[in-house]
């Protein structure tokens, strides 16, 4: 997928949720981005992705601290840093935008 699928994927995704207050997105490059989502009443959701290495993470933060977490990279592959312990690798099978973004939504209820 290339970076402008995965924004729009993304922006359609996160446009329906009411706790999300603002996104800023960084284009690093063509293939990689960066985009910070401020999320009601605090905290922010960290997202990045690489194209050409088909890096994804999501992450949320609170307190200047991931919370919880899902990633792909080349070396763990799909992965959850659940919310009991974000240290954690959990492996996963592979999940669509909207799908973590479901999960997330959870995740965000949870904490809130």
């Amino acid at each position: 997928m290339d970076v402008n699928n995965f924004l729009s994927e993304l922006n359609a995704n996160l446009a329906v949720l009411d706790f999300v207050d603002n996104v800023v997105i960084e284009q690093r490059s063509v293939t990689y981005i960066k985009v910070k989502v401020t999320l009601k009443p605090k905290g922010f959701l960290s997202i990045w992705y690489n194209a050409i290495r088909r890096t994804q993470s999501f992450s949320i933060i609170l307190e200047n601290n991931r919370k919880w977490g899902f990633d792909f990279d080349n070396r763990v592959g799909w992965h959850e840093h659940p919310l009991e312990n974000p240290n954690l690798h959990v492996s996963s099978k592979s999940k669509t935008i909207h799908e973590i973004i479901e999960k997330l939504t959870k995740v965000w209820d949870s904490v809130n």
